[in-house]
């Protein structure tokens, strides 16, 4: 999601002029500035992070002129409890394997098979994740 924010922000400062590229040029830097800070969160104490956060969410409702209604909490959730990550980079490359076996198998020409292999799939990524161990001893205590 931020990729694609940023990106339409550079469009804009190429195509547009003066004040409008003032405005996206200072929106871009305060995302990036929000993107880093959310990446460094491990490594700052608590305190501090709690208080680069309430900076950088005041100078965004600044700049978007947003209202009471706490907006940029949508934008900049990462920075709030629970934390997520500010992209979807990770999601983006744990499903890129199981893509690229669906697009080179034929065993899931219907429905059937694009079923199991999801299923299969979604089992092994998890059992990654986890630290199972194998696929295989997965699926075993899983049944």
């Amino acid at each position: 999601m931020f990729g694609a924010v940023l990106r339409n922000i550079a469009d804009v400062v190429v195509e547009k002029r003066s004040r409008v590229r003032e405005f996206g040029l200072n929106g871009k830097a305060l995302l990036r500035e929000a993107m880093e800070l959310g990446r460094a969160r491990e490594g700052l104490p608590e305190a501090e992070f709690v208080e680069k956060a309430e900076d950088v969410r005041r100078r965004v409702t600044l700049l978007l002129g947003l209202g009471k209604q706490n907006d940029e909490r949508f934008l900049l959730r990462f920075l709030s409890p629970p934390y997520v990550e500010p992209t979807n980079n990770r999601a983006e490359r744990m499903r890129r394997p199981a893509v690229i076996a669906r697009k080179v198998s034929h065993y899931l020409t219907n429905q059937a098979g694009a079923d199991a292999f999801a299923t299969f799939a979604s089992l092994a990524q998890t059992a990654r994740k986890n630290g199972t161990g194998s696929v295989t001893e997965a699926v075993r205590q899983l049944f």
